[in-house]
């Protein structure tokens, strides 16, 4: 019994190497992708749920992510800084972007599967021919204190990321679902860029955190 579960872990590692390695040549065989998204944020103490739509742009010579909610909450990720725009409130927020922004951009759809194995524990939860299931525990104190969970659910044509969920340390739940992808297309001159000074202009705080 002890030879079989120590040969059944194997096999299950191998299967996630497996699937990683063929997200990670997926990749880096992308130019550009877009996607369009549902997030469902549902929060555990109040048993509510908020839905948001919105497009995601994945540029992979740029090394850029952006997410564009349909609200006009702004979320781009770029070489050196990650910012987030509130229309609302009227603010912005940027951070310098380090590994960990590279492992968030990941788990919430971004294509590049390389910093998985290093920073999560993964493991294969389910396979079929319409999904497969990965389920991800942080391994590092940065993360553990963030999230006590995530899920990727891989499209096994694909190889892609088709839904993401991650649970905070609140109980608190986002899934993000992606629809109507579309491969290595051409993105506007403007779709990328975010003038900071044009949002000041415009009456926004802008803070940038160290």
């Amino acid at each position: 019994m002890i030879v079989y579960a120590a040969m059944m872990i194997l096999l299950g590692q191998d299967g996630v190497d497996e699937i990683l390695g063929k997200m990670e040549r997926k990749a880096i065989s992308l130019t550009t992708m877009v996607a369009t998204y549902e997030q469902v944020k549902t929060l555990s103490l109040l048993d509510e749920e908020t839905k948001t739509r919105g497009k995601l742009y994945f540029d992979r010579k740029k090394g850029t992510t952006r997410w564009h909610a349909e609200d006009g909450t702004i979320q781009q990720l770029d070489q050196s800084r990650y910012i987030a725009v509130f229309p609302d409130l009227k603010e912005v927020e940027i951070y310098p972007l380090k590994k960990r922004g590279s492992i968030f951009a990941t788990i919430l759809g971004a294509p590049n599967a390389s910093p998985l194995k290093e920073e999560f524990e993964v493991t294969l939860v389910s396979r079929s021919e319409k999904a497969i299931e990965l389920k991800l525990l942080p391994r590092n104190e940065f993360l553990k204190k963030r999230i006590r969970e995530a899920r990727l659910e891989i499209n096994p044509k694909t190889d892609l990321i088709q839904a993401a969920t991650y649970t905070e340390k609140s109980g608190d739940t986002v899934q993000i679902r992606f629809q109507e992808t579309v491969l290595n297309t051409k993105f506007s001159a403007g779709t990328f860029t975010l003038e900071l000074d044009d949002l000041r202009a415009k009456g926004y705080n802008i803070r940038e955190h160290k």
